[in-house]
């Protein structure tokens, strides 16, 4: 029988040289992880069992092989009848299994997560590099799409409670003296549509600014919300995430920012914000295409612009047509009319406040849009379907919200470890009694037909390991 030494030792000796040493361990690991994760899960369905409701009648076991972070795990576990003729798998319920699927609820966020970031086929990639198991890409984009649709859902439900019902969604109270909401669209490209192209939309809440040190800035308590749908369904969507976490009565001012399109003036924002502030972003492009390189000009129509003064920078666009050839004029008369229709956000909103050097100017949007949202759904010569667009616009939202952990937890139906206090203390007392006698019990394949091979040598090895205090 090889001791854990010599496991080791006959790795290194089999090995070329040592560049798969990682490879080597991380093999063995996996295999003993799914061994102690099989003993593990029959040791919690027996506790089940032991436990389990009076109505319930064991009508068999049942196989299924489980994807986790380790691998796939091979359990049999029972099958139960209620009394209504129902059936139940319990060890299915108590570890967040939903009926049909076979990936964990830690995998299924891993792979979520992924997905959020980077191309499907790329993040399935990834996880048969750490699992060493084959998950589709397909698979992944069904996740998504499963999770995108039941959080579209959800967000229906509650916009038809508060705006057709008027039942105000639970809220976290959460009080702020300034919440700033800033919007955007990131255009993206369409596959099998007759449109080439549609926009998904962006906007983010928070309430202010953190130094990070060396001029660098963080916004504080960031809320993003995304989707596809018309603006007046986003807004009104947008309204009931941020009265669920804050306590909008008792904030003073709400600043709404943006390039000046018509959905993002807040048509469906039940938020009365008192101040619209035009994108700076945007309001500096614009000028520089009417006036040209002459970076004076620009400057000085930027700075008439943000002190409000809209006739000054309308004579500067004038005396700039005068000047210019019949093609440019059209353009300089667009964008002096997109300055006219957007007057009312060219003040800079610190203009006249006590503190306004210790304040700084909006324009978050811009930054948040290309990195949350096009870097996944633009780039890299991507086409989507309005649906698929939208699935994964919804997985962004969670995971910026920091939210895509407790709904893959909640939509599994993962058991709070209150429901099983009984099972969890049963189990952990059999171990703390005898470790050895529990292992060697609920080990055979520390003493079957495989324990000559290598993941048995290991785990004899951790169960012989004295008691730590």
């Amino acid at each position: 029988m090889e001791s854990l030494t010599q496991v080791i030792g006959r790795i290194i000796e089999s090995m070329e040289d040592f560049s798969s040493w990682e490879e080597e361990v991380h093999s063995l690991s996996l295999e003993a992880s799914q061994k102690l994760a099989r003993e593990f899960l029959k040791a919690v369905d027996d506790e089940l069992a032991k436990n389990r409701e009076k109505d319930l009648t064991v009508v068999g076991k049942r196989k299924m092989t489980l994807m986790t972070k380790f691998g796939c795990v091979e359990v049999e576990r029972r099958l139960y009848m209620d009394g209504n003729g129902n059936y139940r798998y319990l060890l299915d319920e108590a570890i967040g299994l939903k009926k049909g699927s076979r990936i964990s609820a830690s995998l299924s966020r891993i792979a979520l997560e992924l997905s959020s970031h980077a191309p499907y086929r790329f993040a399935a990639k990834v996880i048969k590099e750490f699992t060493r198991e084959n998950i589709s890409h397909t698979t992944l984009h069904n996740m998504v799409a499963q999770v995108g649709d039941e959080k579209n859902e959800e967000e229906e439900q509650r916009r038809v409670d508060l705006f057709e019902k008027g039942k105000h969604p639970p809220s976290k109270e959460k009080k702020a003296k300034r919440l700033f909401i800033e919007a955007d669209g990131v255009g993206i490209a369409l596959q099998r549509q007759r449109k080439k192209r549609c926009e998904v939309k962006i906007a983010v809440a928070y309430e202010g600014w953190e130094s990070q040190g060396n001029k660098r800035f963080r916004t504080l308590g960031k809320t993003v919300h995304l989707g596809l749908c018309p603006g007046e369904e986003f807004w009104q969507d947008f309204s009931v995430s941020l009265a669920s976490r804050y306590d909008l009565k008792s904030t003073e001012e709400f600043i709404l920012g943006g390039d000046g399109a018509p959905w993002i003036k807040g048509e469906g924002l039940i938020i009365p914000f008192k101040r619209f502030q035009l994108d700076r972003f945007h309001l500096k492009r614009a000028l520089r295409i009417a006036l040209g390189p002459d970076n004076e000009k620009v400057r000085i129509a930027y700075e008439k612009a943000c002190e409000g003064d809209v006739e000054t920078v309308k004579r500067i666009l004038k005396k700039e047509e005068a000047l210019s050839p019949p093609e440019k004029r059209k353009q300089i008369v667009s964008i002096r009319r997109y300055i006219t229709q957007n007057r009312d956000g060219l003040l800079d909103w610190r203009k006249g406040r006590e503190d306004a050097k210790t304040l700084r100017g909006m324009g978050v949007i811009e930054g948040n849009g290309d990195k949350i949202l096009a870097n996944r759904v633009k780039k890299r010569g991507m086409s989507w379907t309005p649906e698929g667009a939208d699935r994964i616009a919804k997985v962004i939202q969670l995971r910026e919200n920091d939210e895509l952990s407790g709904w893959v937890r909640k939509q599994s139906g993962v058991q709070p470890k209150e429901m099983f206090k009984e099972v969890i203390t049963q189990v952990k007392s059999e171990f703390d009694r005898d470790p050895e006698q529990w292992l060697r019990v609920r080990m055979p394949a520390l003493y079957g037909s495989c324990s000559d091979e290598c993941w048995v040598s290991i785990l004899r090895e951790i169960s012989h390991l004295p008691k730590v205090v």
